[in-house]
């Protein structure tokens, strides 16, 4: 490594705007900078930046500079026999250009990949996130998933192995060598055919995926050594998990970002995934992500990138990496990140969670009925009468008023009243039915969906409605009351 590359470390650090031995918060996080940037190097390469910093922090009057570098280099451990697993990334000579750079990954994704819409924007600004993880708090985990075998998986985990930091695949590892591997070299993990794992473990796999998911909370206690010491495993680094079907929880689902792979159709051709012909290039494409990551891992450290409306928290969490990496990069890409994250979010059901879309598609039915009471039976029916959406795939019957009541009690709707609906088209020569009042839902629309426009991505149809002009807000919703408005709830079930 030449004094030229250690001074490019040491500038995108900010360990070079440390001029007091008073300035220790800049100190502490220009090291920790320091440490993340040098993860990837050489043992050799590490021992000479950790000689530079220090003779740095020394001129400006720091004493015992070496052993504070020591010890925040401690936290990047000294290669282990499986260090050998990892190739070592020399990062480019050259800064290297982020708009042009993240192209060129996108370029090779569709090249080699049958990929969705927006998976090659969603997969190429992952595998950059893979370079800089250390510099935020949440760590996305990325799911490759299928309806059927055969659908490109393996493929897509190929490729991200030859583009990531420290790419580390497994299809059959013990819990303990995961949380110990992760501990150790902070790897970015590959987790293949993940559907197959046996039950039990699964369970403990799927604790450290959620664990790992916030730097604050990303570890595991395990007793350790004859006398049973109680220690704790850091399990906080990149991580894509791959199998069929809904094959992860829901709490783990919130903590995906979603691609969601189908076979290649006959008529598409992709490329062939050859080591010997795409190692040279891909080499060359690792150490210009190593080097954009170098020169830019301080800016995405102090990055608070806008969250667009409709992103939860926890969505926000893992998204807001690739929102801050686009937003660097500059051009086009902040908005096409957030556009790919919200249209995914719209037409994912993994994405949004079962209770909460059903709660926006209860909205969407009442707003296109225009009723402020529907009996359960007809909410039933709109519901699962639409294709597009999930419930009439549940079981032989659909959704039913049971697993309707259960996913909406969370959300504090209440349980089913007797209302009045003589005269109503819906009445079918009755007066009283079981079913619910627009109001009853008013108070979780306002809290859990304010985000969240009428409309906003779920195409509402079915054989029993007609299209509408749609709102723009719960309040909007001209609503007809049955003709008797002295006539209310007259109990519950």
């Amino acid at each position: 490594m030449s004094d030229e590359d250690l001074t490019q470390y040491l500038e995108a650090s900010g360990l070079l705007t440390v001029s007091s031995a008073h300035d220790a918060g800049g100190i502490e996080k220009a090291l920790r900078a320091l440490v993340a940037a040098a993860r990837p190097l050489s043992p050799v390469s590490r021992a000479l930046l950790i000689e530079a910093a220090a003779r740095h922090l020394s001129t400006v009057g720091i004493k015992r500079a070496t052993r504070i570098v020591d010890a925040a280099f401690a936290a990047v451990p000294e290669p282990s026999p499986s260090s050998t697993l990892f190739p070592v990334v020399e990062p480019a000579h050259e800064p290297v250009n982020g708009a042009e750079l993240i192209v060129d990954i996108i370029d090779w994704c569709e090249q080699f990949l049958s990929l969705p819409r927006w998976g090659a924007i969603k997969l190429a600004f992952w595998i950059v996130f893979t370079h800089v993880w250390d510099a935020f708090d949440s760590s996305p985990l990325l799911a490759i998933t299928s309806a059927t075998a055969e659908s490109g998986k393996t493929r897509v985990i190929d490729f991200v192995g030859y583009l990531a930091v420290k790419p580390w695949r497994t299809t059959a590892a013990t819990t303990a060598s995961v949380f110990r591997q992760i501990d150790a070299e902070q790897p970015t993990v590959l987790f293949d055919e993940f559907d197959n794992v046996d039950l039990a473990t699964r369970k403990e796999l799927i604790a450290v995926l959620n664990v790992g998911h916030s730097r604050d909370g990303a570890f595991v206690s395990r007793c350790v050594g004859d006398n049973y010491e109680p220690t704790l495993f850091n399990v906080y680094s990149p991580k894509l998990v791959a199998g069929i079907g809904q094959f992860l929880p829901e709490t783990t689902w919130s903590r995906c970002i979603i691609i969601e792979m189908q076979p290649k159709p006959n008529d598409v051709s992709i490329r062939r995934l050859i080591r010997r012909e795409v190692e040279p290039t891909f080499r060359e494409l690792r150490s210009r992500i190593a080097r954009w990551a170098i020169d830019n891992v301080s800016a995405l450290r102090d990055s608070t990138p806008s969250i667009p409306d409709g992103i939860g928290d926890r969505l926000a969490d893992s998204y807001g990496p690739l929102f801050a990496i686009a937003d660097t990069m500059g051009g086009v890409w902040g908005g096409k990140v957030r556009q790919a994250a919200q249209e995914s979010i719209d037409g994912n059901f993994s994405e949004v969670g079962k209770e909460r879309q059903l709660l926006i598609h209860v909205r969407e039915v009442f707003a296109l009925l225009g009723f402020d009471r529907l009996p359960t039976i007809d909410l039933l029916a709109a519901l699962n009468g639409n294709a597009e959406w999930p419930w009439k795939y549940r079981g032989k019957d659909g959704l039913t008023a049971y697993d309707f009541s259960r996913l909406l009690k969370p959300f504090r709707v209440g349980r089913p009243k007797s209302l009045y609906i003589k005269g109503q088209p819906y009445a079918h020569g009755k007066e009283y039915a079981k079913g619910y009042y627009l109001k009853q839902f008013q108070p979780a629309f306002a809290s859990y969906l304010r985000n969240v426009p009428i409309g906003g991505g779920d195409d509402v149809s079915s054989d029993d409605t007609q299209s509408f002009e749609q709102p723009h807000d719960i309040t909007d919703i001209t609503v007809i009351s049955p003709p008797h408005p002295d006539v209310h709830d007259v109990g519950d079930e």
